[in-house]
């Protein structure tokens, strides 16, 4: 298991990571995300979130 870091991640990588959820990988070269590619990956990292929360609701007993 890697090591955590001692800082938190930027925006400007979280910018990124959400871009890259969606499949976005600057084609074009500008660096630039649009807003479609943002929502898309916003919607799956909440998908993936809501599937780690109902995961670890069924695991435990109470």
């Amino acid at each position: 298991m890697a090591p955590l870091h001692n800082r938190a991640p930027s925006l400007y990588w979280l910018y990124y990571a959400i871009a890259a959820l969606a499949g976005w990988y600057d084609s074009k070269r500008n660096g630039r995300v649009g807003i479609k590619a943002l929502c898309q990956g916003w919607l799956k990292l909440a998908d993936m979130v809501e599937s780690a929360e109902l995961a670890l609701s069924l695991t435990q007993t109470e």
